[in-house]
């Protein structure tokens, strides 16, 4: 709630239009995230799920149903939204807790880190190289082209 003389707290929205709620949303869940696309697409689609719940939730406080009937489907339609908003709040916390992009970049620097070792072992004789993984020179031509006559 907003204070007259007092600065406003800010995990408190009931003040602000929901333009700006979404923006202050979006900044604190893009900064728990490492930044990839699939968590930029899991922040942005629990916005869309929070403004779905909100348009229903303020839709029923402004105008609440004559009819029992209309009262229930809009229950419905806000029970569905609060639905899909947790759902994409828990899709994005496990991604955070599975820290999906930190073994990603650990992954690729092991296969690069192979790369540049076959590399270098083929810049320099075989017999000068310790042999690793006996099976790697079995499976090199592997990854060679085959001519398609």
């Amino acid at each position: 709630m907003l204070v007259r003389g007092q600065p406003p707290n800010p995990r408190d929205f009931s003040g602000m239009a929901p333009d700006v709620q979404m923006a202050e949303h979006k900044r604190e869940l893009m900064a728990e995230t490492n930044g990839t696309v699939v968590e930029k697409m899991l922040v942005d689609q629990s916005l869309a799920t929070w403004l779905q719940l909100y348009f229903h939730e303020g839709r029923e406080a402004k105008r609440p149903a004559d009819n029992v009937q209309i009262s229930e489907h809009r229950l419905k339609k806000i029970e569905s939204a609060f639905n899909r908003h947790m759902k994409s709040l828990n899709a994005l916390a496990s991604m955070k807790s599975v820290n999906f992009t930190k073994r990603m970049v650990e992954a690729m620097k092991a296969v690069t880190q192979d790369v540049d070792d076959d590399q270098s072992e083929s810049a320099s004789s075989p017999e000068d190289q310790p042999r690793h993984n006996r099976l790697r020179d079995s499976f090199r031509r592997a990854f060679d082209l085959a001519p398609m006559n």
